[in-house]
């Protein structure tokens, strides 16, 4: 068999992707690099067609392909579709995230680890909607997409509402997201890299830090509320 020789994509295609995509990952939001993914497989026989591209960072351009069937894939295509009505909306730099017990004002992010994007929140058609990018290192692993559990750890359940979700694993609240009155309120409770992230009522605990609590933290609007650097060892936003 003849081996298919890479092509450069056409101007038509590339100006689809980038309306769709914004130049971001359409997976977590980063701002990096962008990977073009074929869903069906270039090797394969998969076109050099938008319909058949997601724009990735390599992060996620390495996991999301072994982990998620391209059914699964489409439907984080067609989101970004829908991404493009004026009827959607980042919360970034809009809200105030209220993270365990402290107040995060102007801040891009809600939690970026090893400079990886886990959580941020939009709004579709009026709708409340959070995107989880937890997977390698994360206990328990989670991916979910507009509210949907594409990819997890056995026994994760999500009830979602307008306003907010709450993600439980056998009886214990891992996550819950809730929005009221231009405020997001997040509760955390995972192991990245078998090190225990907790942010909740009564503070914020994490490796190397007995816990934050009562604070209001103002950022720059490019940054996250939450950035760990498992080579720093330190949780930036508290500095």
């Amino acid at each position: 068999m003849t081996e298919r020789k890479r092509a450069k994509f056409g101007a038509d295609v590339l100006r689809v992707l980038r309306s769709r995509s914004k130049d971001k990952c359409e997976c977590c939001g980063l701002d990096i690099i962008i990977d073009r993914h074929h869903i069906w497989e270039f090797a394969r026989g998969g076109p050099d067609v938008a319909s058949n591209i997601l724009c990735l960072c390599p992060s996620c351009h390495r996991v999301l392909p072994k982990l998620l069937s391209e059914e699964d894939q489409r439907f984080i295509q067609t989101l970004n579709f829908k991404k493009r009505s004026t009827l959607f909306d980042f919360y970034s730099n809009k809200s105030t995230f209220e993270i365990g017990n402290v107040l995060y004002k102007k801040w891009k992010y809600i939690l970026i680890l090893d400079s990886k994007p886990v959580i941020y929140p939009y709004q579709l058609n009026g709708r409340f909607y959070v995107n989880i990018v937890m997977l390698q290192n994360f206990n328990p692993y989670l991916l979910v997409i507009a509210n949907r559990v594409i990819y997890g750890s056995d026994n994760v359940t999500l009830t979602s509402t307008d306003d907010g979700l709450r993600i439980i694993r056998e009886n214990k609240l891992i996550i819950e997201i809730e929005r009221s009155n231009g405020r997001i309120k997040i509760t955390l409770d995972f192991k990245y890299i078998g090190e225990s992230f907790v942010f909740n009522d009564e503070g914020s605990r994490y490796p190397g830090n007995l816990g934050i609590s009562n604070l209001t933290l103002e950022g720059d609007n490019q940054s996250a509320a939450v950035s760990w650097n498992t080579a720093l060892g330190y949780l930036m936003a508290s500095l």
